[in-house]
């Protein structure tokens, strides 16, 4: 398992060794594929997400990794305008600018192993008004692309600290509204599936907070929707955190992977971003209103979501990281885990029964 659970991480070289057998077979099932397309990177580590992701099911592993070399393939300039942190091919800059106003939502540094964490302001986005004005496509697109980003750090990550680095999402309901556009259901599940096959050991955590009395049933509809393994990552945040808390009574479960300084004051911590005018897209911290159509021409003609998202090359360069140290309460850390402490008291699994989850290295 890639993670015992988010504070306890097994040694990458541990897995390579105990996998190795399983990484072997499905290299030779690959290798029609990887010698069609000399630029295709199919190094033991990216078969090892395949291995762990599809646990004793090799014959999906092998269909998931051909479909994933397949889209890589077809996709290349979308892949370096990731790298190059770009417009990708099939968005102009107003559409990104219609996206990050509409869509509240962008990489908020990491956690202190290194996860790219992104904040998503839900009550703050306007999905329908968006998908009114660009469409479907453009919208999955700009998924896909911020998919892109965050996995290529990932991955750079994940080879520099010898451990799994996985995307964090934190997700705000404060003012989030009932009415919710299906058209974005759609996308999200079609997202989430995608990220199964293409993105293997990529989504670590989902953490809801403020969440209304209507989740219940916006999780019946997504169920139907979204992929299993997705919600069974989901984690809720008991009590609601504001402004008023700046950073009094830190989540316990926060503290094991953000310091107060990182957290959007909105969530709970002490950061406010004001020289970019707000933690997410340059939204205040303090607007709990939606933007409309007059403010997309005013909204930078920059890439907004990534400027707190690190680049791959600095990553790579950076002195490597070392694991977080353990608390008081704990002790020390064992030669078989990177691990830190984590209380379950304030964030619980959206489904105790989806607690295997992290076990079964999804």
């Amino acid at each position: 398992m890639a993670w015992i659970s988010a504070t306890q991480r097994t040694p990458l070289s541990s897995l390579l060794s105990q996998k190795a057998g399983q990484i072997e077979s499905l290299r030779r099932q690959l290798e029609a594929e990887a010698a069609e397309d000399a630029e295709a990177e199919v190094d033991d580590v990216w078969l090892l997400r395949y291995v762990l992701s599809f646990e004793s099911r090799p014959a999906e592993a092998a269909t998931a990794a051909r479909k994933a070399l397949h889209w890589r393939h077809d996709h290349r300039e979308l892949i370096q305008a990731a790298k190059m942190r770009r417009l990708p091919p099939g968005l102009s800059m107003e559409d990104v600018q219609a996206l990050q106003c509409m869509l509240v939502s962008g990489f908020h540094f990491t956690t202190t192993f290194g996860d790219p964490v992104f904040v998503i302001r839900a009550g703050q986005s306007n999905q329908s008004l968006l998908l009114d004005m660009v469409g479907e496509d453009k919208v999955e697109l700009w998924m896909t692309y911020l998919g892109e980003c965050a996995w290529q750090v990932c991955e750079a990550a994940t080879r520099r600290n010898g451990y799994f680095v996985k995307q964090f999402t934190l997700q705000d309901f404060a003012s989030a509204s009932m009415s919710q556009d299906r058209r974005f259901f759609k996308i999200l599940g079609r997202n989430s599936k995608m990220n199964e096959w293409l993105r293997p050991q990529f989504m670590g955590r989902a953490i809801f907070f403020n969440t209304p009395t209507w989740m219940s049933l916006a999780f019946a509809i997504a169920s139907k929707l979204v992929s299993q393994k997705f919600l069974s990552k989901i984690w809720v945040h008991r009590q609601n955190v504001g402004l008023e808390q700046q950073g009094a009574n830190l989540c316990p479960y926060a503290q094991q992977l953000l310091s107060a300084d990182r957290l959007p004051a909105f969530l709970g911590g002490t950061c406010a971003c004001q020289e970019h005018g707000g933690c997410v897209n340059g939204m205040l911290n303090s607007n709990f209103g939606k933007h409309s159509v007059d403010d997309v021409a005013s909204s930078p003609r920059i890439i907004l979501p990534l400027l707190r998202l690190p680049r791959c090359e600095e990553i790579e360069k950076s002195p490597h990281r070392k694991p977080p140290a353990p608390t008081p309460q704990e002790g020390g850390v064992g030669d078989e885990v990177v691990t830190v402490s984590c209380w379950r008291r304030c964030c619980l699994r959206r489904r105790p029964m989806a607690a295997s989850a992290d076990r079964a290295g999804v």
